[in-house]
């Protein structure tokens, strides 16, 4: 059957559904439309507000490292003679260097060869380094080189050839490398020492010869090279790097060293023939790069914070977050911490402003980088006071173990209300009076048990035997619980005591940490060992944690270590208090630069558990919220859209009804009318 909406009445019913339903809906749309148009504007702004304030700390990140203010840098100003690095340690200072000469290896090469596979006898090689004294062709003496070994090398019918004696000079790796060259009149063999230096030449002997003369020039002593038989031409000597520094001549096997200017690695790489400067100095470039950077990022920064929080006099309109208080708390804490007080970590600048960074009226950073670079030149102590953090105890029996995020600089006074302690447990009093001839008897009834200490399990097997003194048996039972492998692994120990008065076994825990994570129980036993030794099943003391207060404020303690709790100034500084002093235990002082302390706050906000965060995590939520209530809307306006139509429907048909009934009457009355006529 096909139904046409209003044929009955003759009304539009899909255009009064329609009309109704919107009517119905328009003021929760607008709502919502509304509290969108007030939620999207925040969330992005609170995005570039913290992508802003993400950029600040990043710019703080090389400022905060103390290893860049120490950097130093060595300047040549012959960079082709040369090169030279400075770590923190160098001194600052300007030398005049000449090189005379550059260091070098030896080289040997021997007569030519027809071919790379011609034979060149048999025998043994000897290689030993040293000093050389050869000139002209004449081998005047050789001085061995103490720090290096000789080196034999075999040469028979397998390795005899020009091509085998350089592969097993080459295989026995002793700082000679061998190749063979053609230098157009035949193949030579070329020998080169590995390492630079005067001492590092080389003395080739020779023995074994097959031809039956280790000298001659003939057979495998064609390579001799010592001053039996020089048969080796000395194509290059090995000799020391030579230089003057300020008129002062050194030389140097190696031409990189870094035993001349402490801190200054320097690599030679050319001779020279006039003096060249090298200059060290204190690498500032990084710093004030840096600070450049960050007075950047901090205007842009001030900037959004005006376009997000600020109020347009031109336009009337007011930035999203202008109202928001987390933002303009964050803004007001960077600014407390930039104007904040450097007097405490020393003597020397107060503020920020004293280092050439200064806020004008508007809140925008200006860098006065000439001010600025003359502090880190001439006065590092003081511009250490920008990114230094220390943390001393005056009590040399607290140990400061930790600071926090919120930690803020200053003294605070620590008082210990008690000390923390150890558990234990207490057997029962049934033990016999041993000063009447009483006695105990360990077998299998009371011989074992379980014990559970600070959480670790042991089983103890005692000693069997009978004990006529108190003292002796305490004494076994605690040997026997200390040589226990579980726990002496766990660094734990228990002292056993006997308590003559009371005629009972006493417990305690000596070793690990103490407080209330520290106890002593019975998990287990023999049937008779709570009758006889008063070991009973069960749990004994534990120990108590430190308590007293930091700053004035009541402290979370934890063993023996107190902590600052949160809304303290000290929050976050953990100490570990020893020693058996209660009451006023001194001051605990906390001192960090501008760097740090800022650096510490935004990690804290823009964290995840941050403000800026937990701010734009809510008003996303809210957009979530308003997403589920829209679709719920939709859902009802379409069952509303259901019910007035069907209503309207049935409308249309009683109305179709009624007009039937009146057409039928009309017809009746019609005939009625024509009868009687």
């Amino acid at each position: 059957m096909i139904t046409a909406s209003g044929l009955g009445s003759g009304l539009d019913i899909n255009s009064l559904v329609s009309q109704l339903v919107q009517t119905e809906r328009a003021p929760f749309d607008l709502s919502i439309s509304r509290e969108r148009q007030r939620i999207e504007p925040r969330i992005s702004a609170l995005g570039e507000f913290k992508a802003a304030a993400a950029n600040v700390q990043q710019a703080i990140s090389p400022l905060k490292l103390a290893t860049n203010y120490d950097r130093k840098l060595a300047e040549s100003s012959n960079t082709s003679a040369l090169r030279a690095t400075a770590s923190s340690v160098a001194v600052a200072g300007s030398y005049q260097v000449n090189v005379e000469r550059l260091a070098s290896t030896q080289s040997l090469a021997s007569s030519g060869f027809t071919a790379t596979d011609d034979v060149v006898g048999t025998g043994s090689l000897e290689l030993r380094f040293g000093t050389t004294d050869y000139s002209g062709g004449v081998y005047n003496g050789f001085t061995n080189n103490p720090e290096r070994n000789p080196v034999s090398i075999q040469i028979d019918s397998t390795n005899n050839t020009l091509a085998g004696i350089m592969n097993s000079i080459n295989a026995a790796d002793a700082g000679v490398r061998a190749t063979i060259v053609n230098d157009g009149s035949g193949f030579r063999l070329l020998l080169a020492s590995e390492i630079t230096g005067a001492a590092n030449s080389m003395e080739i002997s020779i023995a074994g010869d097959g031809d039956g003369n280790d000298t001659d020039n003939a057979g495998l002593s064609r390579l001799s090279f010592s001053s039996g038989a020089a048969n080796l031409q000395q194509t290059q000597a090995a000799q020391d790097l030579r230089f003057s520094l300020n008129g002062l001549t050194i030389e140097n096997p190696n031409n990189q060293l870094a035993s001349a200017i402490p801190g200054v690695t320097l690599t030679f790489q050319e001779e020279t023939s006039s003096p060249f400067t090298l200059s060290v100095r204190r690498d500032t470039d990084i710093i004030v790069n840096a600070a450049r950077g960050f007075v950047a990022a901090y205007n842009e920064f001030r900037t959004k914070v005006a376009e997000t929080s600020g109020y347009d006099q031109a336009t009337k309109i007011a930035g999203p977050l202008i109202s928001d208080f987390t933002t303009r708390s964050v803004v007001r804490d960077i600014e407390g911490i930039l104007r904040g007080n450097l007097s405490q970590l020393g003597a020397g600048f107060n503020n920020l402003a004293e280092f050439g960074i200064t806020t004008d009226r508007s809140g925008v950073l200006q860098l006065d980088e000439q001010r600025f670079t003359d502090i880190l030149i001439n006065q590092p102590d003081k511009m250490s006071r920008l990114y230094e953090q220390s943390i001393t105890a005056s009590d040399p029996e607290i140990t400061v173990l930790q600071t926090g995020p919120l930690t803020r600089t200053g003294t605070y006074p620590v008082v210990i209300n008690s000390l923390a302690t150890l558990g234990g447990y207490e057997g029962a009093g049934v033990l016999p009076d041993f000063t009447m001839g009483g006695t105990v008897r360990i077998n299998g009834s009371n011989d074992d048990f379980e014990l559970r200490v600070n959480g670790v399990t042991a089983n103890i097997d005692l000693a069997n035997g009978v004990y006529t003194s108190g003292t002796a048996l305490a004494s076994m039972i605690e040997s026997t619980i200390n040589s226990n492998a579980a726990l002496q692994n766990a660094n734990l120990q228990v002292a056993v005591s006997y308590e003559a008065t009371t005629n009972n076994l006493n417990l305690q825990v000596v070793g690990g940490p103490s407080g209330s994570g520290s106890r002593i129980d019975i998990v287990s036993a023999d049937s008779q060992a709570g009758t006889t030794l008063g070991l009973n099943i069960g749990n004994g003391t534990a120990g108590s944690d430190i308590s007293g207060t930091i700053n004035g404020l009541p402290g979370i303690g934890a063993g023996n270590t107190l902590t600052a709790a949160s809304g303290n100034p000290a929050s976050g500084i953990v100490l570990q208090v020893d020693g058996s002093t209660t009451g006023t235990r001194g001051t605990v002082t906390f001192a960090q630069g501008i760097w740090p302390t800022l650096d510490r706050y935004l990690n804290t906000a823009l964290g995840e558990e941050g403000a800026v965060t937990r701010r734009i995590a809510g008003f996303e939520q809210f957009r979530i919220d308003l997403d589920e209530r829209a679709l719920k809307l939709e859902e009802r306006w379409e069952q509303a859209e259901i019910r007035y139509r069907n209503q309207f429907n049935a409308l249309d048909r009683l109305v179709a009804q009624l007009r039937s009934t009146g057409s039928f009457l009309e017809t009746q009355l019609a005939s009625l009318n024509a009868g009687r006529g």
